[in-house]
């Protein structure tokens, strides 16, 4: 148990574990019941033996044992110490409100001071502390007695019958053997109550047993059972895919237990976020201040404004093909026509009395520098979105963990090809979108440039 001990100097060691030791006695004149010894609660550490971290493990191993419904609860207390100043007997209180498993025990019975032994006796008639339980006191041997080999029933059964006052104390209060006796009748009684809770824990316990069992499927050891098996779990998977595209949530329960599963209305948000940002944000330069969310020119610089490119967290398995995370500054504002000067006086030839065809290409090139950010972020959410609903999709119909986790990394390979090729797709379309001349077949476009 790794626990300190004698010659430990050279490697400090813990003092307590969470570990059990356990002693198992069988035999035709043992007692069918388990004995828990839990170390003493205790508030001052011991240098080189004992740590405040020991105080806070000896606490929780007690009261996880005193929380247990169906737990005796012997509160052993000194007979020579106060009573009130142990807090055990709080803790058996707080945690057996009714009293109905607590049953206090006195130990060394011998070494009560004279004349403190009315106060232990006004405890075990049950004139003061009163327990429901009530109290049992006993005489264990001392170091000398031990070494003596002295019997310990009948050192104990010598000190009850002839000490005084201790001989006036009711049999079946005082000794080990009469202890027993009362943990027998304890114990029977917290039988009869815990039993029929056990049998209604035990059938509730064997229904989610059966469930398990049956969500499992029927058995698949030769191949075309497993054949079998796997084409069910695809039939659910597709009727799944075509309920969440059609945003048919209402005939299947399974879209209540997780969001992740309502692929359409996530895919739309996340389009409508797309196009709003695009419209807003997409260009480097603001044709008109009151056409973007920024800020007017000042005097004061402000930090620039900056939005997300992307909204979904990354997957592990796809951080190596997603957009990485970033932001991007809000259109820049001011009188574009600055610009547009600056980028004619960059590119201009000898044209006479007209402008260099590129001029347009170049500022078109400059304004959507943005896009690919953008479009790149979009498609990456996108791709998030579609993974974690396969994911909880398959889980979903799929109960065994090693099947389902099987299935989904056969799907990966494919899925991840499929990822790419989405990216590759939207990097096609920017790079025409961004390069050569600018063209348009929109003809609102030639009927606002001749109003113009």
């Amino acid at each position: 148990m790794g626990l300190s001990g004698d010659g430990d100097e050279a490697e400090r060691k813990p003092t307590f574990s969470n570990d059990v030791l356990r002693l198992e006695i069988s035999g035709p004149d043992q007692e069918h019941l388990s004995v828990i010894d839990v170390p003493g609660i205790f508030k001052s550490t011991t240098e080189g033996l004992t740590t405040k971290a020991d105080i806070g493990l000896v606490r929780n191993i007690v009261t996880g044992y005193m929380k247990n419904p169906r737990s005796i609860m012997l509160a052993v207390v000194p007979a020579n110490v106060d009573v009130a100043t142990q807090e055990i007997l709080e803790l058996a209180a707080e945690f057996d409100l009714h009293g109905d498993r607590t049953l206090g025990v006195l130990t060394k019975a011998d070494l009560v001071d004279t004349g403190a032994e009315s106060g232990v006796i006004a405890l075990l008639e049950g004139r003061a502390r009163r327990m429901k339980l009530g109290w049992h006191i006993t005489r264990n041997p001392g170091q000398k007695e031990l070494q003596d080999n002295m019997d310990r029933g009948v050192l104990e059964a010598d000190f009850f019958r002839s000490c005084v006052p201790w001989s006036s104390v009711d049999k079946d209060k005082v000794g080990i053997d009469s202890l027993r006796l009362r943990l027998k009748g304890v114990h029977s009684s917290l039988v009869k109550t815990e039993f029929p809770r056990v049998k209604v824990e035990i059938k509730s316990r064997l229904n989610a047993c059966r469930e398990r069992l049956a969500e499992l499927g029927p058995e698949r050891n030769s191949p075309a059972e497993q054949m079998a098996y796997l084409t069910r779990i695809s039939t659910r998977f597709q009727r799944l895919v075509v309920l969440a595209l059609n945003a048919t949530h209402g005939a299947d329960d399974v879209f209540e237990t997780d969001h992740r599963l309502r692929i359409a209305p996530a895919i739309m948000s996340r389009m409508e976020t797309f196009s709003e940002e695009m419209a807003k944000y997409g260009h480097t330069y603001a044709f008109t201040a009151q056409d973007n969310d920024v800020a007017s020119d000042s005097d004061i610089e402000q930090p620039p404004k900056l939005f997300k490119v992307r909204k979904e967290d990354d997957l592990d398995e796809l951080v190596n093909i997603l957009h990485s995370q970033g932001s991007l500054q809000y259109p820049q504002c001011g009188d574009i026509r600055d610009w547009i000067l600056q980028i004619f006086q960059n590119n201009r030839g000898f044209e006479l009395g007209t402008f260099n065809a590129s001029l347009l290409a170049t500022c078109m090139k400059r304004q959507s520098a943005k896009w690919t950010d953008v479009g790149m972020g979009f498609v990456s959410d996108v791709i998030i979105i579609v993974h974690n609903y396969v994911d909880t999709a398959l889980a979903s119909i799929c109960n065994d963990p090693t099947v389902c986790n099987s299935l989904m990394d056969k799907l990966s390979d494919e899925l991840i090809k499929r990822y790419q090729r989405a990216i590759t797709n939207i990097q096609f379309l920017l790079d025409v979108e961004k390069s050569d001349t600018p063209l348009t077949l929109n003809h609102y476009f030639n009927e606002n440039l001749q109003k113009r």
